[in-house]
């Protein structure tokens, strides 16, 4: 579940990082650096999401509630991107839910293994994160495409563009929806393991 969870998981992040900059520069009319400096609004959010779980996962032993409360973040930061209302918040949503989840899946996978399985455990934890990547960037090519006519790029409307992208980060609000039910339903809460 922690592998699923997490392929999930680099979906959305790879959703916002491919398909937000290319909005703000195609639709909108951005250059490559505004844009990137947009965008950084979202790094370090995740940075301190995941440094903030690592430590309250470290003092609490427990982590469901942050892989919870990061999908929830998520889903409402897709959604609010959805309907063009407050990006720097809900890049601000993003960056810190999916930091929450980062981390705590992590443990999750460390905590359920015994040590000799542990390195095999990671490495397929972190074939889901790469996974996910291209999946990711794959599922809003075709959600991205969904709305449009068939053609170039170069020949689509501000309008169309902008269906487009509203129905990819709505697509990718119900995936991070989807996530947050698997979590609620599937993932098992246990207490930390004290032995390294």
């Amino acid at each position: 579940m922690s592998v699923l969870l997490i392929l999930i998981a680099q979906m959305l992040m790879f959703a916002l990082l491919v398909y937000l900059p290319l909005q703000m520069q195609w639709q909108e009319g951005m250059g490559p650096a505004e844009s990137g400096r947009t965008m950084v609004i979202f790094m370090a959010s995740i940075t301190a999401g995941a440094f903030s779980a690592g430590k309250l996962i470290a003092r609490r032993g427990r982590y469901k509630g942050f892989v919870l409360t990061g999908f929830a973040l998520a889903a409402l930061a897709l959604w609010l991107i959805h309907l063009g209302e407050a990006a720097a918040l809900a890049l601000v949503l993003a960056g810190l839910g999916l930091g929450l989840t980062l981390p705590a899946l992590s443990v999750v996978v460390q905590n359920a293994l015994l040590p000799q399985d542990r390195g095999i455990g990671m490495s397929l934890f972190n074939f889901g994160r790469e996974l996910g990547g291209a999946l990711g960037v794959a599922l809003c090519a075709i959600l991205f495409h969904l709305p449009l006519p068939p053609g170039s790029l170069a020949g689509y409307a501000r309008e169309e563009l902008s269906l487009g992208f509203a129905t990819t980060y709505l697509g990718m609000a119900a995936l991070a929806t989807l996530a947050m039910l698997l979590t609620l339903l599937a993932l098992r809460r246990r207490e930390l393991s004290p032995h390294p």
